[in-house]
């Protein structure tokens, strides 16, 4: 999902499947507006993400609403207009919904009017994906407060740990990755800000890992190691200082895809407290250290854990 919190608005009325196919000049005109529509969109994502303190749920509704007022009358203008570029304003309109009835709706029309496009071809997939979305949400914010599911650890890169009960006392960030996944790779950096940010306090990132019977990353293909976790376990050493991770990472007995943890995608991270709590999930890690900060430091006084330059 695009957005947390997004506006409720009101679905576009459907359109008849009698309308005839659209000028070049019309989809000329369309996809200038378009473009125009989805500048506006990368403002309002860039404000939402980067604003500190973060917009709360009334601001982020605002910020987003003029966005939905002009894919709304885009579409309502120009509703010859049956390509690509306006399946995709279609899809998007649909992602920024947060009402489910709507988005259903928005799903229905992409399906039966752009039936021709591969957005159109895939909108039972797409709400089928939506909607396992926010069951998982739901789900996870159901444990938040919990105590945080067990990992048993195959193999560990920092001596001595050998369970997440070791950790008990701290801060954990669990960073759930595979060397073959390129998000998970492109969040190195960032995490690497945050685990400078907070070196010397109580707040450690684990990176948690399966066995994939290969190793990505390190040569142009794949390094098979089906059924030699041992040298799994060695290219996974390799792989953390080829691409610098400068945090802990273990690998568990538990699918990276961990169902008590409802990871269903990575990277995801989790937040667990010093009591070994859960407190968070999907750390916004695409913006400035400033927001992790915001759900960090907050457990970290609660605790009576010290923050990033305080005295010990």
């Amino acid at each position: 999902m695009l957005l947390r919190h997004l506006l409720a608005a009101l679905s576009i009325t459907l359109a008849t499947p009698s309308i005839p196919a659209a000028t070049p000049e019309a989809e000329a005109a369309f996809q200038a507006e378009c473009d125009i529509a989805f500048g506006r969109l990368r403002d309002a994502m860039r404000i939402i993400r980067d604003r500190l303190p973060p917009v709360t749920p009334e601001e982020d509704a605002a910020i987003i609403a003029p966005v939905l007022t002009s894919l709304d009358e885009l579409l309502a203008r120009h509703p010859t207009v049956r390509n690509d570029t306006a399946a995709r304003a279609l899809y998007t309109r649909a992602l920024l919904t947060r009402d489910p009835e709507t988005q259903r709706n928005l799903m229905a029309r992409l399906k039966s009017d752009f039936a021709d496009t591969s957005l159109g071809q895939g909108a039972d997939r797409s709400l089928a994906a939506w909607e396992q979305s926010r069951e998982k949400f739901a789900k996870a914010q159901a444990m938040v407060g919990k105590p945080a599911p067990t990992l048993d650890f195959l193999w560990s890169s920092q001596p001595g740990l050998q369970r997440l009960e070791d950790l008990r006392g701290k801060v954990v960030i669990l960073d759930f990755w595979a060397t073959w996944c390129g998000p998970c790779v492109a969040a190195f950096p960032r995490l690497r800000r945050v685990a400078a940010h907070y070196a010397g306090t109580d707040v450690v990132i684990l990176g948690v890992t399966s066995l994939q019977g290969s190793v990505a990353g390190l040569q142009r293909e794949r390094i098979d190691t089906a059924g030699d976790p041992a040298r799994e376990f060695a290219l996974t050493a390799d792989f953390m200082r080829k691409y610098e991770m400068t945090w802990p990472v273990v690998v568990t007995r538990q699918p990276v895809f961990n169902p008590e943890y409802h990871v269903r995608g990575i990277p995801e991270t989790v937040v667990i407290a010093p009591d070994g709590s859960l407190r968070h999930f999907s750390l916004p890690l695409s913006s400035p250290v400033e927001r992790v900060q915001l759900l960090i430091d907050p457990i970290l006084r609660e605790f009576g854990r010290r923050l990033p330059g305080e005295n010990p």
